[in-house]
């Protein structure tokens, strides 16, 4: 499992957490409301070749004191959980940048610190504007703006105005008057 230090943030239930002693994870908890440390799991994992068939014994097992929520099978964190009972399980904690882009303020501080190019969707019409380190989503209207390290959802239209580290959501409509 890659791990990082989240050190002083909030993980408690968002991240699958592990407990580490010489490479070697002591425990890990799916999500916890009460996490034991901050080295949470970067959902990226390595699986030998020898672990491979416990994935279907896992699909049908029904025990882990009813830690198993309805979604549970479909998390990773939960195998990993499972599967610290019957095998040593290795962490790799790396202490280099790292961004959960599946939370939305996450993904927005990856794009504003390694997105120093912008990017245009399809079916997009940019007409007199400037975009710099931008991300502009599908089918967007983008007309006499400027653009500087935003990110504009799918579906918008923008007008005469200039937007600096902003967000604009799915559908918006923004004419300078």
């Amino acid at each position: 499992i890659a791990l990082h230090d989240m050190k002083d943030s909030d993980v408690k239930g968002k991240y699958g957490v592990a407990e580490l002693k010489e490479g070697r994870v002591l425990t890990f908890q799916e999500k916890p409301q009460n996490p034991r440390s901050t080295l949470v799991s970067t959902g990226v994992y390595l699986f030998p070749e020898r672990v491979l068939p416990l994935f279907s014994e896992f699909l049908t097992y029904e025990g882990m004191n009813g830690r198993l929520p309805g979604k549970g099978k479909d998390a990773p964190g939960y195998f990993i959980e499972w599967v610290l009972e019957r095998e040593n399980v290795d962490g790799f904690p790396f202490e280099e940048a790292w961004h959960d882009i599946g939370d939305r303020k996450s993904y927005i501080q990856a794009n504003m610190e390694y997105g120093h190019e912008s990017y245009v969707g399809k079916r997009c019409t940019i007409e007199r504007s400037r975009l710099e380190e931008s991300v502009v989503l599908d089918d967007v209207a983008v007309i006499d703006c400027i653009l500087q390290r935003s990110i504009v959802d799918e579906g918008c239209r923008l007008e005469g105005i200039t937007l600096v580290d902003s967000i604009v959501g799915a559908g918006s409509r923004i004419k300078k008057c």
